[in-house]
């Protein structure tokens, strides 16, 4: 089969603006007109200097949004352009949207030292995958290999950062689908969470919903929970006979998002009745 090359834009689903569809139902809620989510009084953008995104979230919407029969025929060029289109267009729409009182700041993550940063975590398995997610990782570098070269040639403004991502100097809101990153702004509540796919707004009290499992409003999102419980994207969590013992633990104790790790440290040190899991525990700590 041949491909025109001239994309069609019924081969991606979009929203309402000229995005891929779970990409643009993240801006739509930001200005009121996401269908599935109430408009607010201020509308959200007014809030935000800046929306933050991860590029990595950008190629994965769009692989999302072409059309099933279409996946396997697409050639990473192809991708890529499509890509390319929407880092051009995100800019245009928050300018004519916000009346240029916000603007995108890109980033690329190469996670390159996530397990030197992490040497506790366990690491979610990358063996016998897919077909389906072979294919994906395969357009996802080779967009991100020529979205690297069009920086390096001056062609697009992109962050090339490692584990760590820019401060910002304004309140923004991140779209990432990588818990990780959040991490770099859990000190402060400078940025909130914006998810694509279904545009809800997360401020950091709600960040621990990134965290495998249920019932976790008493553990506050932070380095060290992201290890412990895990996430669904890259860090696998402790067994739960360990999660299960640290949620009951944390239930006793009242802890909530604001608990700080200096008070859990403590508190695990002094109470916590398993030996064993209590000397995990605190590897983490």
């Amino acid at each position: 089969m041949q491909l025109s090359d001239t994309i069609d834009h019924r081969d991606v689903t979009q929203g309402k603006y000229a995005l891929s569809i779970g990409t643009s139902l993240a801006f739509e809620t930001l200005f009121g007109i996401n269908d599935n989510i109430p408009p607010t009084n201020p509308l959200p953008f007014k809030s935000y200097g800046y929306v933050l995104i991860n590029v990595r979230t950008l190629i994965r919407n769009m692989y999302g949004a072409v059309q099933k029969e279409l996946k396997a025929e697409w050639s990473g060029a192809k991708y890529f352009e499509k890509v390319k289109e929407e880092l051009e267009m995100i800019p245009l729409v928050l300018s004519n949207q916000s009346h240029d009182k916000m603007s995108a700041i890109y980033y690329i993550p190469s996670y390159k030292s996530l397990k030197k940063k992490f040497p506790q975590a366990l690491w979610r398995g990358t063996s016998s995958k897919a077909y389906a997610k072979q294919h994906y990782e395969v357009i996802e570098q080779y967009c991100i290999a020529q979205l690297t070269a069009a920086v390096l040639r001056g062609e697009l403004s992109i962050a090339m950062v490692d584990v760590d991502l820019p401060p910002v100097d304004k309140r923004a809101v991140i779209m990432t689908h990588l818990p990780v990153d959040l991490l770099s702004y859990s000190k402060a509540n400078m940025v909130d969470l914006i998810e694509t796919h279904t545009g809800v707004i997360k401020t950091k009290r709600q960040w621990y919903t990134k965290l495998n499992g249920k019932g976790l409003e008493q553990i506050p999102f932070d380095v060290w929970s992201i290890q412990v419980f895990g996430d669904s994207k890259q860090f696998a969590g402790l067994p739960p006979k360990y999660r299960n013992a640290i949620v009951e633990f944390a239930s006793k104790n009242n802890w909530n998002q604001t608990t700080t790790v200096t008070l859990i440290k403590t508190q695990v040190q002094n109470r916590f009745p398993d030996k064993d899991i209590k000397t995990e525990f605190l590897k983490f700590l």
